[in-house]
């Protein structure tokens, strides 16, 4: 006999409440099937001390009278005795619990890679007849756990039409099962807290509040020159790699194989700095805070492409429709709660299993996309590991760059990574990070020693660095030449590179003041006083002439030209048989002519 017991009946109304779903005709009969097949009979309830049986608890004469109603009681009993419930699954066929455990890391799992893994003996056949094909499902009592979509397969290639590609079916838990084997899962799984309060042996610390700082100034010189450059809001590639390496904000991951971790925090971190809307003299907190309002609340179509941007394949049209910022919901909530403990990332990802991925599974039927880190497709298997767990460790990346996040990355070989943020395993704010977020009113940044980069020649314009890896000399790519010695030599010619205008020279010498040196000494100051005066030394008269060429064979016209008084003090000569004629003059001019028969 199987005793289900309830303890406390204030607990018991509280799991059946909470637990409210409908089941069809054929799902409660399934579960009344299901409770048979695994618990022994007879099953009887203990109700204030009395037993009595399902048939007496529920109310009916027959269990095939049970009712969608009856069953959320039932499934409420499980619920309620923690024993019962590791009874009822451990007595599961072990198909089904092997396949909850896949279902419990990852969302999809194909019926391809069930026969791949020898549990094909969970699978029917489903003959559609709309589609005239034969697809496998989960069969039999079994199918109460899981459901199934339809997508199309990785191995189809991009240009392949729509109607010829390979498709399968994807089975993932049922949503309004897994509230049934959630706890005993985490128990076997043995997965670990979402919160950490010390750290797992193995693992560094990275934080770059003070480097941020630093750097800021940098970029926004990088930016007014045009050396940082934008597509939308996308940064290129080979700006990004070029800019980080002069920056001082640590590199996480030193030994990545293709540009380093670096570089691929700058690919995703610079469009939210570019994109603040804050003042130009806010301070560093303030333009945080503005980047991370962006990270928070852009559209999925941006946010996924740029922060997942080894995915390839992507398309706005189809990501207004079939992506959503789930994941980043997921990690923002969890920051905002963690307090001073530690957001463990694998955990966190895990629970949009349950509660809904950042890409949806139709995104395959529209997008054929590719994982560039392995040279891989992607499909729905891959979803919780390449897209909701990267685009969380992608959004820390954000957090790292702007130093309001503290990481705690594996020190392995990250040779073969997933993805190029895959070695960030868990995260907390910072003070910047708390006040970006809100939790807090006030900050205090902290003392960033004020120390001389840059040393000007008296008497030439040279200028020369003082520090090993000065992230400023970066600005002077625009404006100087480096002649060895990490000295630059500043010309004319080398200063007016990409100045256009008579503003745009007074931009660059407030940059330099800005960024080099606010009191130059005087032949600097020297150099930008001549720079100025010189500029646009000649006036364009073109709108205030027409010019006009003439036939040197139409002598008539020529000596006309020449004799006559009114136009001889209208035309101004000028070489190869070509006249000026003021605009203002032009109707006296054609009207002269005419007078003498000619028209202009």
């Amino acid at each position: 006999m199987t005793e289900l017991k309830i303890v406390s009946q204030k607990a018991f109304d509280e799991a059946y409440t909470e637990k409210a779903c409908h089941f069809s005709k054929n799902e409660t009969q399934q579960i009344i099937d299901i409770f048979k097949s695994v618990l022994d009979e007879p099953l009887k309830v203990l109700v204030e001390g009395k037993h009595v049986s399902l048939e007496q608890f529920i109310g009916k004469q027959k269990s095939y009278q049970f009712t969608s109603e009856d069953c959320r009681r039932l499934l409420a009993l499980l619920i309620h005795d923690n024993s019962i419930l590791k009874l009822f699954l451990s007595r599961l066929p072990q198909a089904v619990l092997d396949l909850m455990k896949i279902l419990s890391t990852q969302k999809f799992i194909s019926a391809k890679s069930l026969k791949t893994m020898g549990m094909e003996n969970l699978l029917e056949d489903d003959f559609s007849q709309w589609y005239g094909k034969h697809r496998e499902k989960i069969g039999g009592i079994n199918s109460f756990w899981f459901s199934s979509v339809t997508a199309y397969s990785a191995d189809s290639l991009s240009t392949t039409p729509r109607y010829y590609r390979e498709d399968d079916n994807y089975f993932y838990l049922n949503k309004e099962r897994t509230f049934i084997f959630d706890e005993v899962l985490n128990q076997m799984l043995g997965k670990k807290s979402l919160y950490l309060e010390e750290i797992p042996e193995g693992l560094a610390q990275f934080d770059a509040e003070t480097e941020a700082m630093t750097a800021y100034p940098v970029i926004k010189g990088l930016i007014k020159q045009e050396i940082l450059k934008f597509s939308t809001f996308k940064v290129t590639q080979a700006s990004s790699a070029k800019v980080m390496k002069q920056l001082p904000v640590k590199d996480i991951i030193p030994d990545l194989q293709e540009y380093g971790q670096k570089y691929n925090i700058g690919q995703v971190y610079f469009p939210y700095l570019n994109a603040t809307d804050a003042k130009d003299n806010a301070p560093y907190c303030d333009v945080v805070k503005s980047a991370v309002t962006i990270l928070n609340n852009k559209s999925p179509e941006t946010n996924i492409p740029n922060l997942l941007p080894f995915i390839k394949g992507f398309k706005a049209n189809s990501l207004y429709y079939n992506g959503t910022n789930h994941a980043i919901r997921l990690i923002q909530s969890a920051l905002e709660e963690a307090g001073e403990l530690w957001v463990n990332l694998k955990t966190l990802s895990l629970l949009c299993i349950d509660t809904g991925s950042t890409l949806s599974y139709r995104a395959f039927s529209e997008m054929y996309l590719e994982n560039a880190s392995l040279g891989e497709a992607l499909t729905p298997e891959n979803l919780t590991e390449e897209v909701d767990l990267a685009i969380m460790q992608s959004y820390c990346s954000v957090l790292y760059g702007l130093g309001a996040a503290t990481l705690l990355c594996g020190k392995e070989n990250p040779a073969g990574c997933a993805t190029p943020f895959d070695r960030i395993l868990a995260v907390r704010l910072n003070p910047l990070g708390k006040y970006a977020f809100g939790l807090t009113k006030n900050y205090s940044a902290p003392e960033i020693e004020q120390e001389e980069l840059f040393e000007l020649d008296s008497r030439m314009l040279v200028i020369r660095s003082l520090k090993p890896g000065n992230p400023y000399e970066s600005l002077l790519g625009d404006i100087a030449l480096p002649i060895g010695g990490n000295r630059f030599r500043i010309s004319p010619e080398s200063f007016l590179a990409k100045c256009y205008s008579s503003k745009d020279v007074k931009d660059k010498i407030d940059f330099f003041k800005d960024y080099m040196c606010s009191e130059p000494p005087k032949v600097w100051t020297d150099f930008f006083e001549t720079i100025s005066r010189r500029c646009y030394p000649f006036k364009n008269d073109r709108e205030e002439y027409r010019l006009y060429s003439l036939d040197p064979n139409h002598k008539e016209l020529l000596r006309l030209i020449s004799d006559d008084s009114v136009l001889r003090n209208i035309v101004i000569k000028a070489e190869g048989y070509r006249v000026l004629v003021p605009v203002s003059k032009s109707a006296v001019f054609t009207q002269r002519l005419k007078h003498f028969g000619y028209l202009v």
